[in-house]
């Protein structure tokens, strides 16, 4: 092979691989562009979550202090006491009422 051929056969690669380099350096060029919109994308998701992060860490362990419902939580829990209260008190009543008439009808007869 001459110098000559070497040139041509240099050229008819060249022009053959141009097209798919140009077509390369395109798609390197879009896919920057769909890159750098994901990462703001990101950045900005980022920014609601830490924003997120912040307001659960405040609330977490929920507790009394912080919580919203304290004043409902406390009225239902009172109620629930009350009622516990006067089942017991209806509970052990009635038995010892009956243990007392008893003694007194004895008494009586």
């Amino acid at each position: 092979m001459t110098a000559a051929d070497e040139k041509k056969t240099r050229q008819i690669f060249t022009d053959l691989i141009a097209p798919h380099i140009i077509q390369q350096a395109s798609d390197i060029k879009q896919t920057n562009i769909a890159l750098s919109k994901i990462e703001a994308h990101l950045d900005k998701q980022n920014g609601s979550l830490a924003a997120h992060e912040k307001i659960i860490a405040e609330n977490l362990p929920h507790k009394s202090i912080n919580c919203v419902q304290e004043k409902v939580i406390q009225e239902i829990r009172d109620n629930m006491i009350s009622r516990k209260a006067v089942i017991s008190a209806i509970i052990v009543g009635i038995p010892l009422a009956a243990a007392i008439f008893g003694v007194i009808s004895h008494f009586l007869k």
